[in-house]
């Protein structure tokens, strides 16, 4: 994973990228007294002759300035932070598990990444800052390491993105092999796909009303959610939407309700009852119920499509929208960032022929229908233009990120299937909203 650290007293904040231990769920509450910018100031040592040469023509970049740290104050530090190693501009800090060659090649793109500008991170104390593991930076910098240890040709400095808007000074936590927001790119389901025969997409679907998805579907993506989250090492997934207030209030509400866990029993409850949907309507309607569909609509998607909405959108209503006293913006049409974590193991469900409809002949769409139709299994068809399909989670292809998931505007039978993908949902808004200087008044 990526971590940012800020050296006091080295000029600009210094951006760690750090790869996440197996299983480590990774720093999240403020570090204190961290021992990281202590790591960071020691000289540590240059790379060895041989890996030093065999890596600038894998990567494709001179590394002759590179540090590296793997001396046991550097393996301490990394585990603070939970990671396998990180990275913070020309120094390269390898902990417990970090000596492997595609460790290697991962935390050297992010030296590239850091030479080029900033990236994303989010402010956890004690002067470090620490990227999302879902971000763009880690993504390139996982397939990197792939494209660079399996002979065909890695990505050169120039191509390395660099994300607009950036707050400098951001750690940056990079992603291990294993991390399951990979299923958020194209590349993940185009390695899965190999070699398999094209499929061609089929008419536009039909739509499953609220019905079937009560009486069919229901209990049977439980049953398979249940099991699949028994088995060990199970990760979990997360995407995120930006919003409205009054849909992300509506949201929240939902689930201090304790409607998700409440849905779901009822609906174990009341399997194979003809009479389901008018019960469930009724269920609905009582007083204080714990019973009722998750109020979130249309398009959800990684944390950079999350981000970039977030920021076109707020800055364009700051320009435009009345003031409150204190010059900060009042109201504004899409404003909150929520977080969705689906549990444990579900994506290996969601992204199937049963709940899920695609858009699109390229990407993921077309390695997901070559993958299932190796099977004999086809997706149902979305709309051309949102993506969406009544009573299934959509895919669509999108131009910020690979492709996001929708879920249409207002359709109960869509948004009862996703919640029972869904373990837990939070703000983040925070995460979004640090990037917005109140002092220059600009992202």
């Amino acid at each position: 994973m990526a971590l940012l650290a800020v050296r006091r007293g080295a000029g600009n904040a210094a951006v760690v990228q750090m790869l996440r231990r197996a299983g480590h769920p990774g720093a999240q509450a403020p570090v204190q007294r961290s021992t990281v910018p202590g790591v960071l100031g020691s000289s540590g040592r240059p790379l060895d002759e041989a890996v030093r040469t065999d890596m600038e023509s894998r990567l494709g970049a001179d590394f002759s300035d590179v540090r590296v740290h793997d001396d046991a104050a550097a393996r301490r530090s990394a585990a603070e932070i939970g990671a396998r190693a990180y990275t913070s501009g020309n120094h390269v800090v390898l902990g417990d598990g970090g000596g492997d060659r595609h460790t290697l090649a991962h935390e050297l793109t992010h030296v590239i990444q850091q030479r080029q500008g900033p990236v994303a991170g989010t402010d956890h104390g004690d002067g470090l800052r620490i990227s999302d593991p879902a971000d763009r930076f880690e993504r390139e910098a996982e397939a990197n390491a792939h494209r660079a240890l399996s002979g065909r040709p890695a990505t050169t400095p120039a191509a390395v993105p660099v994300q607009r808007g950036v707050h400098e000074g951001t750690v940056q936590r990079a992603r291990s092999a294993e991390n399951v927001q990979d299923v958020w790119t194209n590349r993940h389901w185009e390695q899965e796909a190999g070699d398999l025969p094209a499929v061609s997409a089929g008419p536009p679907g039909n739509g499953r009303n609220l019905t079937v998805i009560l009486k069919d579907v229901a209990n049977q993506l439980l049953t398979e959610l249940a099991a699949q989250s028994a088995e060990d090492g199970q990760k979990q997934l997360r995407m995120f939407r930006t919003m409205t207030d009054e849909e992300a209030d509506a949201i929240l509400e939902w689930q201090g309700a304790g409607k998700r866990e409440g849905t779901e029993s009822w609906l174990r409850g009341n399997q194979g009852d003809p009479q389901i949907t008018k019960k469930y309507h009724r269920a609905k309607e009582e007083p204080d119920s714990a019973v009722g569909a998750m109020p979130v609509k249309k398009h959800l998607g990684d944390w950079d499509q999350a981000y970039d909405y977030y920021a076109r959108n707020h800055k364009q209503h700051f320009e435009t929208a009345r003031r409150a006293p204190n010059s900060r913006v009042v109201g504004g049409p899409a404003v909150r960032v929520l977080e969705f974590t689906l549990k444990k193991g579900a994506h290996k469900r969601l992204f199937d022929p049963d709940y899920m409809a695609l858009s699109g002949d390229t990407g993921a769409p077309a390695a997901l229908r070559k993958i299932h139709g190796a099977q004999n299994r086809q997706f149902p068809t979305g709309s051309g233009n949102e993506g969406s399909l009544t009573g299934y989670v959509g895919m669509k292809l999108e131009d910020i990120g690979d492709f996001s998931l929708s879920l249409g505007s207002n359709t109960e039978a869509t948004q009862l299937l996703f919640q029972l993908f869904v373990q837990d949902v939070r703000d983040v808004t925070k995460r979004a909203g640090h990037r917005w200087n109140d002092e220059t008044q600009e992202y």
